[in-house]
This record gives structure tokens, C-alpha cells and sequence, in this order.
């Protein structure tokens, strides 16, 4: 992780209140330093693997079942991008009814589109800045202004999935 982007991203962990939900965070420098605030009254880091480990309760919590598990809507998601490879459409996907307040990508952006993952959010009327540190990245999302009607969710959801498997096969094809 560049260093321009850890400090940016320790100094919003500092300004942050509320609850946070930590995903797909590895390094122990950002966890140290989540736990170190005092405002963040409830947080949650899922580790991943080939499921989401919550540190809440010994059951493992698949990103498919996240929201029917933990029933808290959080204020704040601090997500690794890098981290959560495969899951992102469905991160993405649950993270609608998981936050009420922003959302905080950071990763290399040499892996990942990151225009893909700003258009999905704005969409539905969300706010998103892009800062970019050398080959790294941070995604600050807005979704205090969100409006989702269930028939563009699904309209959504059934485009994303075709765009996801063109993709896919566009990108076998290539290798």
C-alpha cells in the first residue's frame, strides 16, 4: 500500500463515528488503527477465504447471507479490494442495505476497473470521488443520497450479471 494512501486512509479512520464494517482487511496496521477509535462504537472485520469469517460469532458468513446475518445497518464500509477479488459484484450487490452513510474502496488499480465499480453506485444518485496514489487507489461512495426502486435492482442485477460473464469470457478468450 502506498504510503499517501494509508495516511489518507488512517486520517478518515479517525474522523470516523459510528458502526463500521471492516472487509477483506489483512493488514494490521488499518485494524490497529480502527481499534484504536473510540467513536467507532460497533465494528466488524470479515476476513475472507472461501467464506466470510466474522470475528462477531464463531459461523462463518457467506457475502451471499451477509445482510440476513447481521442485522445492524452500518454507517461506514472500509473494503479491500485486492482482498475481496472474486466477491466484489456481490460486496457491491449487498452493500446497498448494509451502509447508510459511505463506503471506502482502496486498492491496486492495476487489478480492477475502477469506473465499473463508481457507475454501479451512481446509478442510484450516490456521490463518489475517486483519488488515485501512484498504481493505488481510493473510492470514497456517498450513499447518503440513495434511491433504489426494487424494479431497478433487478433491472440492475440482470444487466451487471451479463456484463460480468461477457467479461469473463472475453477475458478467457484473451489468455
Amino acid at each position: 500500500m502506498n504510503n499517501k494512501l494509508k495516511i489518507e486512509l488512517f486520517n478518515i479512520i479517525k474522523k470516523l463515528e459510528g458502526s463500521l464494517l471492516a472487509v477483506a482487511i489483512e493488514d494490521e496496521r488499518v485494524i490497529d488503527e480502527i481499534l484504536k477509535n473510540k467513536k467507532i462504537n460497533q465494528s466488524y472485520n470479515l476476513k475472507t477465504k472461501k467464506k466470510i469469517k466474522s470475528e462477531v460469532g464463531s459461523e462463518d458468513v457467506t457475502i451471499n447471507r451477509l445482510n440476513k446475518k447481521i442485522k445492524v445497518k452500518f454507517n461506514y464500509i472500509i473494503c479491500d479490494i485486492n482482498g475481496i477479488n472474486v466477491y466484489l459484484w456481490k460486496m457491491i450487490k449487498q452493500s446497498y442495505k448494509l451502509v447508510d452513510k459511505k463506503i471506502f474502496f482502496y486498492g491496486s488499480s492495476d487489478d480492477y476497473d475502477i469506473s465499473k465499480i463508481v457507475k454501479k453506485y451512481e446509478r442510484y444518485g450516490c456521490k463518489s470521488e475517486i483519488k488515485k496514489y501512484d498504481n493505488d487507489y481510493l473510492v470514497i461512495i456517498d450513499l447518503s443520497n440513495l434511491k433504489i426502486k426494487n424494479i431497478d435492482k433487478i433491472k440492475y442485477n440482470i444487466k451487471d450479471f451479463f456484463i460480468d460473464i461477457n467479461d469473463a469470457i472475453g477475458n478467457g478468450l484473451m489468455q
